[in-house]
């Protein structure tokens, strides 16, 4: 119900919204807090609607390890401003909290007709986890571009199941990316890039991906129409307990 809808969508066209990127974070598990201190270190953190719903304390040796295990550095001073401000909702959902959110749980879409591009952090980076959960099927409910902070090949899986990328717009290779280190830094690099452009050329390539939106919007809504995936899981485990 909270989704936008394609009247809204093409109202939108000739609208310049005010952030390059949005960027909702619920619970900072470890790829979060390091795609989160990335961008506060580059001042991506300026030109997004963001949140971090778990506070944290500002410790040196919490950023070391950080470091250390993403082979990085941060902007120390950046971070320690960052700290004082959590937790943070995003800008439309001041009254919010952390107890207030669930997978589908956006209040309204206003905070994707503010933005341009979702930074999507999945709940897995590495290991035998290769789930697609909400996190990405908002952006594609809500006509937004994505970087997908994920497990390698999350993209070529979601084009599998019939939905388009933006490959023509993002250099998309560290999808192939096996080393997570590696592939989180080859997003934040294609995130550095869309942030160095003034909004209206973001604006200009957010028009001519429009083609590419309508197609997800519409390919997800047929796919939970007929959920055929959903149906065929229900009769295998009815024909299992069935035996």
């Amino acid at each position: 119900e909270q989704r936008m809808s394609i009247e809204q969508f093409k109202k939108l066209e000739n609208i310049v919204r005010k952030n390059h990127f949005l960027f909702p974070v619920r619970r900072p598990r470890d790829h979060r807090v390091a795609v989160l201190f990335a961008l506060a270190s580059n001042g991506v953190l300026d030109k997004s609607d963001w949140s971090c719903l778990t506070p944290f304390q500002y410790e040196d040796h919490v950023i070391d390890q950080v470091e250390g295990k993403y082979q990085t550095s941060y902007d120390r001073e950046r971070l320690k401003e960052l700290c004082q401000h959590l937790p943070k909702t995003l800008s439309t959902e001041s009254d919010r909290n952390y107890r207030d959110y669930g997978p589908w749980s956006d209040n309204n879409c206003d905070a994707y007709a503010n933005s341009y591009f979702y930074i999507c952090t999945e709940t897995y980076t590495d290991g035998p986890f290769k789930s697609l959960t909400e996190k990405v099927f908002k952006p594609i409910v809500n006509f937004q571009p994505f970087f997908m902070v994920a497990y390698p090949g999350a993209l070529k899986l979601l084009r599998e199941l019939g939905f388009k990328t933006f490959d023509r717009w993002i250099d998309q290779s560290y999808d192939d990316e096996k080393d997570s280190i590696k592939r989180i830094a080859l997003i934040i690099k294609e995130i550095k890039k869309i942030a160095a452009m003034n909004i209206e050329d973001v604006h200009e390539m957010y028009n001519e991906m429009r083609d590419v939106l309508e197609h997800n919007h519409s390919h997800f809504l047929n796919y939970y129409k007929n959920d055929v995936k959903g149906r065929k899981f229900i009769e295998y485990l009815y024909s299992r307990i069935s035996e």
